[in-house]
């Protein structure tokens, strides 16, 4: 493929993909205004968790309908029914409408994700794959800041339904580049059966967990303990009765390749540590440093220029990803400790040297745990990245709900979840070259 049609496809990635950061960024900014005009707070979290749980269990089984049947058709599907989503978005009339929209938004997005994994992986080499995904990292942190913008200014001048129809032409432009500038919908090698008993019972016990682990994180009564417990015994079953399947949800080469699922429970720790300090930094701040509200922003802009300054170095480092991935969690295990001290000295030195170190650590493993993940891959490059992306969404909740139980006990909880996290994360790299082999020079 000649490679100015490889950019063409890629910008239309891209813009598609902001289209669905920005849309995210204006909707959680203008909740509070989205409540007021519904006058109620019924349903408040479920605009954010019905995405997430839509997108999450559905990744598995489109991911595999991409191998099997071509990425392309699955691409523009996919965006059509995130279109219809959007649409829906700027036209509810209740918060009911909204939540069911958003559910709609995330079927799309789960179709459209490992689609677009797919494309990549046959329009770049495997040896570009860690420039890519840093380059998507820099590009989720600055659409993330632009949706907070634009949802702060159509919130209070406008009105927040106007992000939702400005964003519909962007979506169509996106999708409309990779349609005409993709050609390829190349069939993958993957000869499996689609295994829609499989897919069936995978999906509806990972709905299960993410159900209960949002029940976990509004209360910590004994019943939603015995659910959850109930939910990941369920999940546990299906992941074993699924390896034993010669055509189950998990991609065959996932079962057979130690790498893979030493990697996938990487990302799983990474979508934790992400999310974990995505949402509670600036309750910390707030609370525990006492810092104002307007001024948290400043401190964030530090992770986010570490995150993204770490992400785009860590694609040209050539030592190895053993290694790669060994300083990112050393970042991480620096910066939680130091976010440790500032708890108890209440120092604010110590804390803006935790989000540097913690930044540069969840930027270093952005983009390589991803591009190695990529480099194992040879036969279904759509269900196993999605399967990744899948672990990550995973991780991030689990980390998000287990800190949130016990946040307001003791504030330091985020810090000591990052450098458990850090730890447990470590323990693989020991392996060696068992299990890795070296980034591709």
């Amino acid at each position: 493929m000649k490679s100015v049609r490889t950019i063409i496809i890629f910008i239309g990635i891209l813009i598609g993909m902001s289209n669905s950061m920005i849309m995210q960024t204006i909707l959680t900014t203008s909740l509070p205004v989205i409540s007021r005009e519904f006058g109620t707070r019924a349903y408040y979290s479920w605009v954010y968790t019905g995405y997430i749980l839509s997108s999450t269990v559905t990744i598995p089984v489109f991911g595999k309908i991409c191998d099997k049947f071509g990425c392309r058709k699955n691409y523009i599907i996919g965006g059509a029914i995130f279109f219809m989503g959007t649409l829906g978005c700027g036209i509810c009339s209740s918060m009911q409408t909204l939540v069911f929209s958003r559910i709609i938004m995330g079927i799309g997005s789960g179709m459209v994700i490992p689609a677009t994994y797919g494309i990549l992986s046959m329009i770049f080499k495997k040896e570009d794959m860690a420039r890519v995904f840093a380059f998507m990292t820099i590009f989720q942190i600055v659409n993330n800041g632009l949706g907070s913008v634009l949802g702060s200014v159509f919130s209070s001048y406008f009105s927040w339904r106007y992000g939702m129809f400005l964003l519909i032409p962007v979506e169509i432009i996106g999708f409309a580049i990779v349609w005409s500038a993709f050609k390829g919908n190349v069939k993958m090698k993957s000869h499996d059966a689609l295994g829609i008993k499989e897919a069936a019972l995978f999906t509806s016990s990972l709905l299960f967990v993410m159900y209960a682990l949002e029940k976990l994180s509004n209360s910590l009564s004994h019943i939603n303990i015995e659910i959850l417990i109930a939910a990941l015994l369920l999940l546990i079953i299906c992941f074993y009765y699924d390896g034993r399947k010669e055509n189950g949800i998990i991609p065959r080469e996932v079962k057979k390749s130690g790498t893979l699922k030493v990697l996938l429970v990487q990302i799983m720790f990474l979508g934790g540590a992400m999310n974990i300090c995505l949402v509670y930094f600036p309750p910390y701040m707030v609370n525990a440093l006492k810092i104002s509200t307007g001024s948290t922003g400043n401190f964030l802009l530090v992770y986010l220029a570490a995150l993204g300054a770490a992400s785009f170095g860590a694609a040209y480092m050539n030592i190895g990803y053993i290694k790669i991935i060994a300083i990112g969690w050393i970042s991480i295990l620096i910066g939680s400790s130091s976010g440790i001290a500032s708890f108890t000295g209440h120092s604010i030195i110590c804390f803006t040297a935790a989000i540097f170190f913690i930044g540069l650590g969840v930027g270093i493993l952005s983009s390589t745990i991803m591009a190695d993940i990529q480099g194992e891959i040879h036969e279904n490059p759509a269900a196993s990245n999605g399967l990744a992306h899948l672990m990550r969404n995973f991780g991030g909740t689990l980390g998000v709900s287990i800190v949130q139980v016990f946040l307001f006990r003791q504030m330091n909880t985020l810090f000591i979840a990052l450098f458990v996290i850090g730890t447990i994360s470590l323990a693989p790299l020991n392996l060696g070259n068992r299990n890795f082999s070296k980034r591709s020079e």
